[in-house]
């Protein structure tokens, strides 16, 4: 509604840095609707390439989630000049967004210095929030260019039941760094059959919002690698609950609510 958009307006002028703000809507809103405009026309020509990328930089992960899709054993990396040929080619596209996940991303050791190489893209981070010390939110905010998306599953007990105990109180450290340095940030949660009520209340998105985030980016949960844990899928009675909760929640608050897939 209105209202709604109007509070998130007042939330982004007041919780965000203006030089952040101003950063995120030249080169992920207003360049994205050209990267997206270009893209109608290469498809309208019969070329095909992406409108923008997601980047799986690593296979390294401080954390054990159950369902997660990452293998186990040695870490694998896309080399940084692979890294740097696919964001070169994208660029000549009129490709400026990339996302970049893992494993946990934060753990790639060529990380900041693409980011730094190419000031005029802009990067989403999908991290599980583990590593926001002074030093690497010091740096992210000198950038400028780059939005994390922090993995929280829940509220503290249904959070550390899939990723780990201390997790939430370590993640929420993080994210009050990242407030007090005016940073634009979004949370991404799974829904699971174990934390849907939770995830999908009220009182859930006002803490996400509480805690400085501006989006909020919900998975259905995929059962998917070496633990899939199936029974944490959602049925379709439940899957038609998310869709209908999230038209809900829209309305009622003040932050971008985003149905991934």
């Amino acid at each position: 509604t209105q209202t709604m958009l109007l509070r998130l307006v007042y939330r982004l002028a007041t919780e965000v840095s203006p030089r952040l703000a101003w950063k995120a809507a030249r080169l992920w809103v207003f360049k994205g609707a050209r990267t997206v405009n270009s893209y109608r026309r290469r498809r309208q020509q019969g070329q095909l390439f992406p409108p923008f990328f997601f980047l799986a930089l690593t296979t390294a992960c401080n954390l054990r989630c159950r369902g997660c899709w990452i293998p186990g054993g040695p870490p694998l990396e896309l080399p940084e000049q692979d890294v740097e040929k696919i964001i070169v080619a994208g660029k000549q596209q009129d490709c400026y967004f990339y996302t970049l996940l893992g494993g946990e991303p934060m753990l790639y050791s060529a990380l900041w210095s693409i980011i730094e190489r190419h000031p005029e893209c802009y990067f989403q981070i999908i991290t599980n929030g583990m590593f926001f010390d002074d030093h690497n939110v010091r740096r992210l905010v000198a950038a400028g260019n780059v939005t994390p998306l922090v993995s929280i599953d829940g509220l503290q007990e249904h959070n550390d039941r899939r990723r780990g105990e201390g997790v939430f109180e370590a993640v929420m450290e993080g994210l009050a760094r990242l407030r007090r340095h005016k940073v634009l940030f979004g949370v991404a949660t799974t829904i699971t059959a174990e934390n849907i009520r939770e995830v999908l209340s009220d009182e859930y998105v006002e803490k996400v919002i509480g805690l400085g985030a501006m989006y909020l980016w919900y998975y259905g949960y995929r059962p998917v690698g070496a633990d899939p844990s199936p029974h944490l899928a959602l049925d379709r009675r439940q899957m038609l609950h998310f869709r209908r909760e999230l038209l809900r929640l829209r309305r009622r608050h003040a932050i971008i609510l985003i149905d991934t897939y």
